[in-house]
């Protein structure tokens, strides 16, 4: 959501209104360090930042989709040739 204020195509106030209602999103937290050994295989694989692999790597273990901004993450794991998640879809796919 800062990237997207950063963008301009969010303003602080909708970033905020859209931060807030993850309360209500049924949004289960995962402990990291299960994921560390995953995310880090995934950072040095993909050549990207590990905070993003954790994701990732949660993903992948629970073999769910991914919704990620990060069309540079998209592109390099749809050309990637080990397992990830089933589905990895961009925000963009939403507007």
């Amino acid at each position: 959501m800062w990237k997207k204020v950063r963008r301009g195509e969010f303003g602080r106030e909708e970033a905020a209104l859209a931060a807030a209602s993850l309360r209500y999103a049924g949004i289960e937290l995962a402990p990291s360090m299960e994921l560390s050994a995953g995310a880090l295989r995934l950072a040095t694989e993909l050549d990207h930042p590990a905070y993003d692999c954790f994701y990732l790597e949660l993903c992948r273990a629970r073999g769910i989709g991914m919704v990620t901004a990060d069309k540079r993450l998209a592109r390099k794991i749809s050309s990637a040739s080990y397992p990830l998640p089933p589905s990895v879809i961009t925000l963009d796919t939403f507007t």
